[in-house]
Order: C-alpha cells, then sequence, then structure tokens
C-alpha cells in the first residue's frame, strides 16, 4: 500500500453486521448504508483527535517506521437513542492529513460598536 493515505480500522455494531455484504462494491463512508439497510438514523458524530506512535504492524502497511508519529482520528458514530452504531479509528501517518475548519459567528457585529448602538436611542 505505498499509496495508502491512512489506514482506517470499522467497529460495526453486530444488530448491523449484515452492512458488511455492501462492502466490497461500495466506496465513501458506512454509516449511510446502515440508516438505508436498517432504517436508523446517526444521530450524532463523536471525534477525537489525537497524537499516536505507529506500532509494528501499521508501519508496513502504511509504510513508514515503525515509532514514527501519525495523528489519529475515532469517531463513534450514535443512534438517537445513544447505542453505538459504528467506531471508526483512522491512523495518518505525520504529513499525509490536513484538518481546517471556518469559525463563524452568528452575530457578526463588533460588541462595542453593538453597545453604542444601544445607547444612542436613549
Amino acid at each position: 500500500m505505498p499509496n495508502c493515505v491512512c489506514l482506517a480500522q470499522y467497529y460495526i455494531h453486530p444488530e448491523f453486521a449484515s452492512v458488511a455484504r455492501l462492502l466490497h462494491r461500495h466506496t465513501g463512508p458506512i454509516f449511510p448504508l446502515i440508516e438505508d439497510l436498517f432504517g436508523v438514523r446517526i444521530a450524532e458524530v463523536h471525534q477525537t483527535i489525537g497524537a499516536a506512535l505507529i506500532d509494528t504492524e501499521l508501519a508496513e502497511k502504511l509504510a513508514v517506521e515503525a515509532g514514527s508519529a501519525a495523528l489519529e482520528l475515532q469517531r463513534t458514530y450514535r443512534l438517537s437513542n445513544l447505542q453505538v452504531a459504528q467506531v471508526t479509528i483512522s491512523t495518518h501517518p505525520a504529513g499525509r492529513y490536513r484538518h481546517s475548519m471556518t469559525l463563524r459567528r452568528v452575530n457578526s457585529e463588533c460588541p462595542s460598536r453593538r453597545a453604542a448602538n444601544t445607547t444612542r436611542g436613549t
């Protein structure tokens, strides 16, 4: 796997295990298959991102040195009743992962300007 970006491990709740029969011809996220096949809805996904060291087994699969740095993402997919449907652990060797996000205020008006506007009317 020389061009492998990461190694993803999927753990599916036994109640939804038959989804495995669809995976040989599927690319992309698994949780929509669980939703479609079983008529359930994923209500939340909890993600934890942390640093890790790559063990010997993973190093071989990812074509990197054992003990090298990695970023590990764990996602827990829960139904509305809080039952865990799926857990995914993705290990990304250093340099093969980039995370970017934009945070936007709901009210973008400057707090000092807002205070000035409210005192003008008095």
